[in-house]
């Protein structure tokens, strides 16, 4: 586990975007942060379930064991840890399309295979 996770969602939250450079830097970042949170709302809803499944309270219930409901509590943060692995998914596969449409043509057109007018965007591709 990391432990620098909070600099790195401060640095998440505060990145600036100039060049595809950044771009990239932040995708990388993105899935790091969210590869870590995953590793940890999973190991932590299996805690919460171990500790739910040996809890016995005052009330009594027929038929329905504390485990069985301490499955079903703990498969809601587990849905959730797997939201946050597509979360990180998806900043890879964004790093891909970002080279496919953006960077890969930038580099075509500067060694002239292919001929296409620059236009403008105030944003730089730096190849």
């Amino acid at each position: 586990m990391r432990t620098d996770l909070p600099a790195l969602v401060r640095k998440w939250e505060n990145y600036e975007f100039k060049t595809n450079k950044d771009l990239e830097i932040y995708s990388e970042l993105t899935r790091t942060i969210a590869t870590e949170m995953f590793l940890r709302s999973h190991m932590n809803a299996r805690v919460i379930q171990g500790l739910l499944g040996r809890y016995k309270g005052r009330w009594y219930s027929f038929g329905v064991s504390s485990k069985v409901k301490a499955r079903i509590c703990a498969a809601y943060l587990k849905l959730g840890a797997e939201a946050l692995k597509q979360f990180g998914v998806a900043a890879a596969r964004f790093s891909g399309a970002f080279d496919k449409h953006f960077v890969q043509p930038e580099r075509e057109a500067r060694t002239g295979f292919r001929k296409a007018p620059a236009r403008g965007g105030g944003f730089t591709i730096d190849v």
